[in-house]
């Protein structure tokens, strides 16, 4: 590597200027990317060293579900600096360099989570085949510079992996097949495993029952291997006979992602794209007898569909 006859100053992360020991007074200002020496003479600086390399663009999707490919993008310019790596660290972990001297140009490690697709993976990007829930977590790009400067310039971004199941909640409850009016009706409704927990709710009618006057009971999720969760929410009501539209009453539990869960990551430069908001309902049809409704027999029939909703 070719030396240079005077070697500059110890760069320092903001400019300002150094004075110099001794007569005559000469300053010195000291730039994050290179540095410039001021000449007496005129009383202006010339710029020694390369230009400073910046990392303009970090796209790291915040949200991805299971099975799906993932393109993590890097964008950045080196400003007449010559590219020495990039690498990509997931929790701080290397799991893909890219060094234009090197042969092969490209390399990946093995990472918990983490299948990196080097066919469609390059200097400004790097490709995830079928991201699964040990996929999570935050993502990191550091591109460096040849010497001189050795600049580098790094930014993170976090990625969260859903699972959300294809199958409807469970409904279950009271094992009785027949109700009368007047009854007492208690059925729970459960998620399959998932990552987030569901938020479910219950509608009579079509409408929203509401968390006010005690007719839910609301559950702590409970927890599984790979962090899957699953939700219970208990509906308890008296049977009536208002409740009945056109001689029968329609229960349905829906599941449906937290919007709560879906906040922008203020670290990403990317577009911000929430994904599809899946729901998936269970229906609970309740029939009364038509010449004895509001007084005697009522027949329950269970059956589930699935909807999606943008």
């Amino acid at each position: 590597m070719r030396q240079q006859n005077n070697p500059p100053a110890r760069r320092t992360d903001s400019a300002r200027f150094t004075p110099l020991a001794g007569p005559p007074r000469k300053l010195k200002r000291v730039f994050h990317c290179g540095y410039s020496i001021r000449d007496p003479f005129r009383g202006t600086y010339l710029q020694v060293g390369g230009g400073c390399l910046r990392l303009i663009r970090l796209s790291v999707p915040p949200y991805k579900t299971r099975g799906e490919m993932v393109t993590l993008v890097c964008d950045y310019e080196l400003e007449g600096e010559r590219l020495y790596a990039v690498k990509w660290y997931k929790e701080n972990e290397e799991f893909y360099r890219y060094v234009p001297r090197n042969r092969p140009q490209h390399i990946a490690y093995e990472v918990e989570g983490i299948r990196v697709n080097l066919e469609q993976s390059n200097p400004t990007q790097v490709s995830l085949r079928s991201v699964n829930l040990k996929s999570s977590g935050t993502y990191k790009c550091e591109v460096s510079a040849e010497a001189p400067s050795f600049s580098s310039a790094s930014k993170e971004a976090k990625m969260e992996v859903i699972y959300f199941p294809s199958q409807p909640p469970y409904i279950t409850g009271n094992s009785k097949e027949t109700y009368f009016v007047g009854d007492e009706l208690k059925m729970n409704c459960s998620s399959p495993k998932s990552y987030p927990a569901p938020n479910l709710d219950w509608y009579i009618n079509d409408v929203k029952v509401p968390e006010i006057g005690g007719s839910l009971q609301r559950y702590e999720p409970k927890f599984f291997v790979h962090n899957l969760q699953m939700s219970l929410v208990t509906l308890r009501l008296r049977v009536l006979s208002h409740y009945f539209k056109g001689g029968r009453m329609k229960l349905k539990c829906v599941a449906s992602l937290p919007s709560s869960f879906f906040q922008i990551d203020k670290e990403s430069d990317g577009q911000i794209v929430a994904p599809l908001l899946e729901q998936r309902e269970s229906l609970l049809i309740v029939k009364a007898d038509g010449s004895q409704l509001g007084s005697t027999l009522i027949m329950i029939m269970l059956l589930a569909f699935i909807t999606l909703s943008a």
